[in-house]
């Protein structure tokens, strides 16, 4: 009689055990899940951090870039990633660069040369042995004060959109060949800020200017920053043999007060729209049996207000020694390969 309510005791008992224990494994259960949807929200935070544009990336070969934009869609936008318009540099052999771009070879898609020498870039793609002997652009730019600037063979190694430089000033589009050497813009005085730009830095390109990076103008640097991948051979040496491009034209600005880089395609820039300028008389009157110079009168300025009056073509003819009326037209090409022209209407009268 005395064991039978023990048993029943020790068997409630033993029930209240259970529902604890799977009270406690439910709530376990849900704190685990709850652990783990929160790893996955900071996980993607992560994530979304780490394809930041400000960050330094590695961006794909332009065959992958070109193969992409392929399969994305099948009109030719990515001919747009061959030419900046706004840029000085000299482009030649597109035709074997798109070849080897859609090839998908293994090889890297190009090779940079730096004279030091002559503050110039040349970018080479591979020929059909593999030798990178065939040059695809030509860009200006500033090497370092002093033989600063490092002489090799380097691979890029990091990019940057903005990257810190010395002295407390920022350059865009920062690729890295050796160390503290980069390829980047000509210097800002502020970070992420593109109408505060070192003009007087600017208007040096083509001369040895830097503490020791190669300095180029914006769509340049864009140019090696979007294109070229890391571990892209890095050649730097000096020589004063012509370079199979030549060396461009640089561009100079001409309003010291304007912090903007003319070949920036920044929305905001004030260059971004802007073309050379011809001014001509309008119509104009030719007594018959006088002299006639066609450029009398004629002048033109470029992009950021520089004169190439000197730069000016003109087509078509007047014959001073016949009564009539004749057409001609000028015009003009800026170092950023920006175009004018104008046309006018010349009266040979008794």
């Amino acid at each position: 009689m005395v064991r039978k309510p023990l048993l029943i005791i020790t068997l409630l008992l033993s029930l209240l055990m259970l529902c604890c224990a799977g009270f406690g494994l439910a709530f376990t259960i849900r704190e685990v899940a709850s652990i783990r949807e929160d790893a996955h929200a900071q996980t993607a935070k992560v994530q979304e951090r780490s394809v930041s544009p400000v960050q330094s990336s590695t961006f794909p070969a332009l065959s992958e870039q070109l193969n992409s934009n392929h399969e994305a869609s099948d009109t030719p936008e990515s001919e747009e990633t061959f030419v900046y318009t706004a840029s000085t540099a000299i482009v030649d052999n597109l035709d074997i660069q798109r070849k080897n771009a859609d090839s998908g070879n293994d090889l890297p898609l190009y090779e940079i040369h730096v004279n030091r020498k002559q503050n110039v870039v040349t970018v080479y793609t591979y020929n059909d042995k593999g030798d990178y002997s065939v040059p695809i652009r030509a860009m200006v730019c500033s090497c370092g004060l002093d033989n600063g600037t490092i002489l090799g063979e380097y691979k890029t190694y990091f990019k940057d959109k903005w990257q810190m430089l010395f002295n407390n000033v920022y350059g865009q589009y920062a690729t890295g060949i050796d160390g503290n050497f980069l390829f980047h813009s000509v210097p800002y005085l502020g970070y992420e800020k593109p109408d505060s730009l070192e003009t007087e830095e600017f208007n040096k390109l083509g001369e040895a200017a830097s503490l020791g990076c190669v300095r180029l103008c914006v769509a340049d640097a864009k140019w090696i920053y979007d294109n070229c991948a890391l571990e892209t051979v890095v050649k730097l040496y000096d020589s004063d043999k012509t370079e199979p491009l030549g060396k461009p034209e640089a561009i100079k600005i001409k309003d010291l007060k304007n912090g903007w880089d003319p070949t920036d395609e920044h929305d905001d820039n004030p260059y971004k729209d802007k073309t050379p300028e011809i001014k001509t008389q309008g119509t104009t009157v030719v007594m018959l049996g006088t002299d006639f110079d066609p450029l009398k009168g004629v002048s033109a300025v470029d992009t950021c207000g520089n004169d190439i009056t000197d730069q000016i073509k003109v087509s078509g003819q007047v014959d001073a020694n016949r009564i009539g009326s004749y057409r001609l037209t000028y015009r003009v090409q800026d170092a950023l390969h920006r175009t004018a022209e104008k046309s006018i209407e010349i009266k040979v009268i008794l």
